[in-house]
């Protein structure tokens, strides 16, 4: 378990190195700071961001947990919450991935990328029912599902309607309630 206690700060990237992460849960109530940084930070556990934050930069998320979930925001605003890069599962991984949004609370959700990075999908992620619980695809990154992964749920994922140049690649399965471009 990697925790980040209120007003403590974990900087990934800390002089001209990058450092890697893999850990269990991870909990985020200071700041996990990755500015600048191409790090991986690699979690079997769960992901929670919700009383702190975390500065994206160019890193890579991976998730690896089987029944494990993603909390960000507890009601506050989803535009402010991002990853670079999610990876949910890994290629080969047995038994594979399967995250979960936060279903504790309505208008909770994350985007993905910035002007590039994206959402990558090897096992099975959930985007919760809660109301107006969603993924947002940002404009320049990526959605790719990869053979064998789902994208299910009865919350929304969000494409940026201007990002026309980066195709989606589905290998998998879309059964996601609301997928929409906006």
């Amino acid at each position: 378990v990697l925790t980040i206690d209120a007003n403590n700060t974990l900087d990934v990237r800390p002089v001209s190195t990058d450092y890697n992460i893999t850990t269990g849960d991870i909990i985020i109530n200071g700041t996990l700071d990755a500015t600048n940084s191409s790090s991986t930070i690699t979690s079997s556990g769960n992901w929670d961001s919700s009383g702190g934050t975390f500065i994206y930069g160019t890193s890579m998320v991976v998730m690896t947990g089987v029944s494990k979930t993603i909390a960000t925001t507890n009601g506050g605003n989803a535009w402010t919450q991002r990853f670079h890069s999610l990876t949910i599962g890994a290629n080969g991984q047995s038994p594979q991935a399967s995250i979960t949004t936060n279903t504790a609370s309505p208008y909770s959700g994350f985007q993905v990328g910035s002007t590039s990075g994206g959402l990558t999908i090897w096992g099975t992620f959930t985007i919760s029912s809660s109301p107006y619980n969603s993924v947002f695809i940002n404009t320049g990154a990526t959605l790719t599902i990869e053979s064998g992964g789902v994208l299910t749920g009865g919350g929304q994922l969000w494409r940026s309607l201007v990002n026309t140049t980066t195709p989606i690649t589905n290998n998998g399965t879309i059964s996601v309630t609301q997928f929409t471009y906006a």
